[in-house]
């Protein structure tokens, strides 16, 4: 805004010369000579010292990643670099040069230089410097580091180091970012032709400087810990359908794999380590974790409560499995305790932002389900950017007030691994995006250096342990900064009058959202899957006795699974005989596990992240197909038919723990030879029936009979199975019987009309 406003007057006043050096009739020859090597002076100066100023408009706004930057033959990639240098620090950096060209670069040599003296002016100079685009000179050298030769396609890595007391690191007398460059030199001392220097920054901390302290930033980092890698529990699901045991838990029938299990682990464990690093657990990756240690907790399974709020139709979500209690506040904080074993645990329940923005419907959704605060990671700017500010607000809902904490966009972006554009080369690894984003922050606090503010970044659910190590370090050794927990960001004054609040959400933000049509076929996929299992349980299996709770607990509480911990043995527990009798489920709770099971696959599918979407879907829809093929069909193959009649025999095979009533049906494509419509038939638990139908037949020939299962509502499910019926007429059956009688009849009939005939005279 204001940043902006100064650079373009900045620009105004280069570009006058260009609308004053006119010159018109009346002037001699010598005043215009005289004009144009003014002109020329001023050109040429302006060249050289305008970088060193504010940048150019155009450089002003960050670039969207879609224009990338100019191939070179040479590429340098930072591997390591201390983020910040302070008194103690030293300075080390560790640089890989990769020789993309088809000629080795011999003799070379690595320059890495700064400029002490250089102070950024505004953000779109620190912008510009990062992509490449603003010419400050770096007099100042740190290290020059030999690199010999990289043969052609091949690759060097070089490391340097200063000790704390160098005198290139005595020489940084001013605390703040400075600009750094790293670039490839030949013996001359020039320049490597194909090679393009790599601009980064280099931040000096207050630590053994004198002067004035001014109030630090309070910066709170969130990291939620959270996973998008759900898979089905096979071993579960398969038991689940095998036997009608109550030690297997439906909501085991999604798990995390053994690599991403270890990986929450290991960014669980950096609370150990990091005291100020804020984990938002999801609850449902609670108990992969073991004991979790989080300042706070989200939305189970990290559900999109902003695409939920856009839909607007909560009876989808039913159908589909996804109750409003299934992602309320206080299930993840029973969740919680489950995890803990602490029944008394509680702490903040904040809701994660999803696909969709916090417009004022998605607030009040979330507010009614017991969340008073939420994360905005993006598209909630209300305030004026030129600065970086508090964005905590206090937003009046129907259901009462929820506060709102925005995450800084450049610092969340950087911190969840992600350059602030493609043109800033250095960002594309994590120690350049690193250095970046305490630079970043250092020149916040500059901004503005009387001013307290609290500032949230967000790091990536897939962010890794390792950056979110070198992340916390870097931030324990900036002097400027005071990191603050999650509570302290909640408690700051509202930034704007909360009254103002809904106005300006409904006026600025969710004006673009993407469409909410992968949702919606989410939705319809689950419901179609819980159709079948509903069906199953209704129309197909036999409803026995009253459920005899799971180790002597009530039939309810042998089914609850909405967060609540039930008294059941861990499923690797290895009950007696009379134990495991005792768990036997009825056929009415067990079908509730089923119901229970595929909703433990509802609520992650309905996530941000498509990969859990796609693989919950299709988890839920082939633990439906597997339910219902476990009824199969086993037709007779041929049948040969000598006579009227015949009978034709099915089997029915069931391989669940619970009997079941079926029809089955049966239809030829002949009107000659036919077979009766329907059988109905029960089948015990993990056996088979037999069951047969009438075959007629009136004439000689061959046709397949289809037969197909039933639900008792006559609504067809499993595979179409064929038999083939071949029918061989004998004269020895009726039909023959009746053609030789006929045959006899007529005969006689002949004979007598041949006796009894009246003759001609002349015969």
């Amino acid at each position: 805004m204001a940043v902006r406003k100064e650079t373009e007057q900045a620009g105004l006043t280069v570009n006058h010369p260009h609308t004053t050096g006119r010159i018109y009739g009346g002037v001699g020859c010598t005043i215009a000579v005289l004009l144009a090597v003014l002109l020329a002076v001023l050109l040429t100066l302006f060249a050289l010292f305008a970088p060193l100023g504010a940048a150019p408009a155009w450089a002003q706004e960050p670039t969207d990643g879609v224009t990338q930057p100019s191939a070179s033959p040479v590429a340098l990639q930072i591997e390591e670099i201390t983020p910040v240098v302070t008194d103690s620090s030293g300075f080390a950096v560790r640089v890989t040069i990769e020789n993309h060209g088809t000629a080795a670069i011999e003799h070379a040599r690595l320059a890495v230089r700064t400029n002490a003296q250089y102070n950024f002016v505004s953000r779109s100079d620190v912008q510009a410097w990062a992509e490449g685009a603003a010419m400050i000179p770096t007099p100042d050298e740190l290290l020059t580091l030999d690199v010999g030769t990289v043969e052609a396609d091949g690759v060097r890595t070089v490391h340097g180091e200063l000790h704390a007391d160098a005198g290139q690191l005595r020489a940084l007398t001013a605390w703040g970012p400075r600009p750094l460059t790293l670039e490839l030199i030949g013996e001359d001392g020039g320049a490597l032709p194909g090679t393009t220097p790599l601009q980064t920054f280099l931040t000096r901390s207050q630590a053994g400087l004198h002067g004035e302290r001014t109030p630090a930033i309070n910066l709170t980092v969130a990291m939620p810990l959270t996973s998008h890698d759900w898979k089905t529990n096979t071993a579960v699901t398969d038991g689940l359908l095998s036997s009608g045991s109550g030690s297997v838990r439906p909501s085991d029938a999604v798990t995390l794999g053994a690599d991403d299990a270890r990986a929450l682990k290991a960014k669980d464990e950096l609370a150990a380590r990091f005291e100020h690093l804020q984990i938002v657990g999801d609850p449902l990756v609670l108990r992969a974790v073991g004991t979790p240690h989080v300042q706070a907790i989200s939305q189970p399974g990290m559900f999109d409560v902003t695409t939920y709020a856009r839909v607007g139709d909560a009876g989808s979500y039913t159908r589909a499995g996804i109750t409003d209690q299934g992602w309320r506040a206080e299930t993840g904080v029973n969740l919680l305790r489950s995890a803990l074993g602490d029944e008394g645990a509680q702490t903040r329940a904040i809701a994660w932002q999803g696909e969709g923005s916090w417009t004022m419907q998605a607030l009040n959704t979330a507010r009614a389900q017991g969340y008073e605060t939420v994360v905005a990671t993006r598209d909630f700017a209300l305030q004026d950017d030129a600065t970086a500010t508090t964005e905590t607000y206090r937003v009046p809902t129907d259901h009462g007030e929820v506060t709102v904490l925005t995450a800084q966009s450049t610092l969340s972006a950087l911190a969840q691994q992600q350059p602030t554009s493609a043109q800033a080369s250095a960002e594309q690894t994590d120690a350049g995006r690193l250095q970046r984003l305490i630079a970043q922050s250092a020149f916040y606090q500059m901004e503005q250096p009387y001013e307290s503010r609290s500032l949230l970044v967000c790091l990536g659910e897939s962010t890794n342990s390792t950056f979110v190590t070198s992340l916390m370090t870097a931030l324990n050794s900036a002097s400027w900064i005071h990191l603050a927990s999650i509570d302290e960001l909640a408690t700051a004054e509202s930034a704007i009058e909360p009254s103002q609040m809904p106005d300006l959400i409904n006026q600025y933000v969710g004006q673009q959202m993407p469409a909410v049509s992968t949702a919606l076929e989410a939705l319809n996929a689950l419901a179609r899957s819980r159709d079948d299992i509903e069906r199953f349980n209704t129309s197909i299996l036999v409803a026995g006795q009253s459920a005899q709770a799971a180790y002597g607990s009530s039939p309810s509480a042998a089914v609850q699974e909405s967060g609540t911990a039930s008294p059941q043995s861990p499923p690797s527990a290895a009950p007696s005989a009379s134990a495991q009798a005792s768990a036997r489920l009825s056929a009415d709770a067990w079908a509730q596990y089923l119901l229970q099971a595929h909703d433990a696959f509802a609520l992650p599918a309905l996530s941000p992240h498509a990969s859990a979407r796609e693989a919950m879907v299709n988890g839920a829809q082939r633990f439906a197909d597997a339910l219902l093929s476990r009824i199969t069909l086993v037709p007779s193959g041929s049948l040969n038919v000598v006579s009227e009649t015949a009978s034709m025999p099915v089997t029915v095979s069931n391989k669940l723990p619970y009997p079941i009533s079926v029809r089955v049906s049966s239809l030829t494509d002949s009107m000659e030879i036919v077979t009766s419509r329907l059988s109905d038939v029960e089948v015990a638990p993990n056996s088979e029936a037999q069951t047969s139908f009438v075959v007629r037949v009136s004439t000689s020939g061959t046709t397949v009979a289809r037969e197909q299962l039933l639900d008792r509502h006559d609504q067809p499910f499993g595979a179409v199975q064929q038999t083939t019926i071949t029918s061989s007429l004998q004269l020895s059956d009726k039909s023959g019987i009746a053609i030789i009688a006929l045959a006899v009849v007529l005969g006689l009939l002949g004979l007598w009309r041949q006796f009894h005939r009246k003759k001609d005279p002349d015969e």
